[in-house]
């Protein structure tokens, strides 16, 4: 009941304008529980703010669903970066999504709640071909006929049958967790098509990778593509991935491996050391006295005194690496001769006895420069990935050193 004499159409409209205010609080309320909390000063504008924020981004992505996004984007980190990066879409013509409310009031762009027109984003018809995610026969000819014209635009699972179209699997991906699978595989493509083989290597990968997989003849080649469901191409393509892989690495990282391995030098040092922990300082100083003197065997001493794990090894440690071990045990040790007993020495809440006994120097081998390979191409394709995801320009890969020699 009103005493403002008005139109009906009028009435309505005023109505329709305080439903889009309360609406918008209903889901901040609702989805984000905002009345739950008690912030103070400048705690509820900052958290208003980036309520805010994180509604819109949700609309951006195309969420129409406020609960279905959070739960699609709560778990999956690299969704979250990338919807933070996302650009606005550029309006179509009379399209009003995204641009300013005539009223100024917030979130009133969702045209179901304020009479402002804005097309219902639609995501394409699935596949109409195959598989349980195929449209039922009821299905209109005018919603089918994009994909029936277009094959480009379907996905395959079983080479030549399509199944889903792309906006389906860039769901799929998102809200199973897929985008960053997606992501290192599209860097490993790059870096299989950038190293090219000579024909008699390529024949030479394959006949090795059939003969690991068992596979005799032309028909126990086409059972072993129908079993894995893959095409010829695709067989040849793991059977060379390994190599390229290698000479990659090789191409683009072998004038980094030196410096890489001083870098890692002391970490890369293996040692074997002696230990006895005991709680007491007076313990520790009289089972360093009797090792000294030689009245007791330092073994002896840790299978009977030592109160951790070294004590079922006769305080023998190692070969370990020196990150294994607690950074005041390798001050020690790195200034210590082999066969040298240090003296007791408290850490945290026990006192250790220690002697080193071998120093195993690293070595810059085949196998060092391998590994030293691997870890510099897990950092770059690391980066890389990381740089695909966030939506940044890939700087091009350096064709001076990825050329055959």
């Amino acid at each position: 009941m009103t005493s403002l004499r008005t139109s009906p159409k009028a009435l309505l409209q005023l109505v329709r304008e305080r439903w889009s205010v309360e609406s918008w609080h209903w889901i901040r309320d609702t989805q984000l529980h905002e009345d739950k909390h008690r912030y103070r000063g400048n705690g509820a504008g900052v958290m208003a703010a980036l309520r805010t924020g994180a509604l819109n981004l949700l609309r951006l992505a195309g969420f129409d669903s406020i609960r279905e996004g959070l739960q699609a984007v709560m778990h999956a980190i690299t969704a979250i970066l990338a919807m933070v990066r996302r650009q606005p879409k550029k309006p179509l013509q009379g399209e009003t999504f995204n641009q300013p409310c005539p009223q100024g009031r917030i979130g009133c762009y969702r045209g179901r709640r304020t009479g402002h027109s804005r097309p219902k984003t639609r995501l394409p018809a699935r596949s109409p071909y195959t598989g349980p995610m195929a449209p039922s026969p009821s299905a209109s000819t005018a919603q089918q006929a994009p994909i029936e014209q277009d094959h480009a635009l379907l996905i395959e699972i079983p080479p030549g049958r399509p199944w889903m179209s792309v906006a389906e699997l860039n769901r799929l991906m998102r809200q199973q967790g897929l985008v960053l699978a997606v992501a290192q595989a599209s860097i490993y493509d790059e870096v299989m098509r950038t190293i090219s083989l000579d024909p008699e290597t390529v024949e030479d990968l394959v006949h090795q990778y059939l003969e690991r997989e068992e596979v005799n003849g032309p028909e126990g080649l086409a059972a072993f593509l129908a079993r894995k469901g893959i095409a010829e191409e695709d067989m040849r393509y793991f059977a060379t991935k390994g190599h390229r892989l290698e000479i990659f690495k090789q191409r683009l990282f072998e004038a980094e491996v030196e410096i890489r391995f001083l870098e890692r030098k002391l970490d890369l040092d293996r040692v074997i050391y002696s230990l006895i922990r005991v709680e007491e300082q007076h313990v520790a100083e009289e089972l360093h006295q009797r090792i000294l003197e030689g009245e007791s065997d330092f073994a002896d001493l840790a299978e009977r005194f030592s109160l951790g794990q070294e004590r079922h090894t006769k305080g023998r440690v190692g070969p370990v690496s020196f990150t294994t071990a607690h950074e005041e045990v390798v001050k020690r040790l790195r200034v210590s001769r082999p066969g040298q007993l240090l003296e007791p020495f408290q850490l945290v809440n026990m006192w250790l006895l220690l002697r080193l006994e071998h120093w195993f120097p690293a070595e810059l081998n085949d196998a060092t420069r391998s590994a030293m390979r691997d870890e510099l191409f897990a950092e770059w394709f690391e980066t890389r990935v990381m740089q695909l995801m966030a939506g940044e320009p890939l700087p091009p890969l350096p064709s001076h050193l990825l050329a055959s020699a």
